[in-house]
This record gives structure tokens, C-alpha cells and sequence, in this order.
């Protein structure tokens, strides 16, 4: 895999990583008895992580199959050769 595959695909995975302890941090919150964010906070907090998560995803999507794209290129030439 290409470096910017990688790096594309790990950047994604940090922010699931980052998603996740958010909810993990929210749920220690409220076992110590702190008010959870409103409704409205909450939903406007997951629909950006969502939003970057996404945003990640494609691009690392985008990444893979241009790198796939070359590299079956490659193939293709040496197959004909």
C-alpha cells in the first residue's frame, strides 16, 4: 500500500478512536454524577464526528482505489510484455 493509503486509513482510525473515548468520557461523566450534555449538544457533536469520520473514510476510499487503479496498470503492462 502507498504511504498516503496508509496515512489516509490510520487518520480514519484515529477518529474513530477519538469518537470512541468521547462516549467513553461522557459515560464516566455521568457515573460521577455530571450533567451530561443536552440532547440538542449531543446531537450536533456526533453529527460532526460523523461528518469527519466520513469525510476520512472517503478520502482514504479514494486513495485505495487510485492506488489499486496503478497498480492493476502495472500489472496489466507486465502481463502484456
Amino acid at each position: 500500500m502507498r504511504r498516503s493509503t496508509i496515512s489516509a486509513l490510520a487518520a480514519a482510525a484515529g477518529l474513530a478512536a477519538l469518537a470512541w473515548a468521547a462516549v467513553q468520557n461522557q459515560k464516566q461523566d455521568q457515573d460521577r454524577g455530571q450533567a451530561p450534555p443536552n440532547q440538542a449538544e449531543r446531537r450536533e457533536q456526533a453529527e460532526t464526528i460523523a461528518d469527519t469520520l466520513l469525510e476520512r473514510a472517503q478520502s482514504a476510499g479514494e486513495a485505495a482505489l487510485a492506488w489499486l487503479e496503478r497498480t492493476g496498470a502495472k500489472a496489466e503492462e507486465r502481463f502484456q510484455s
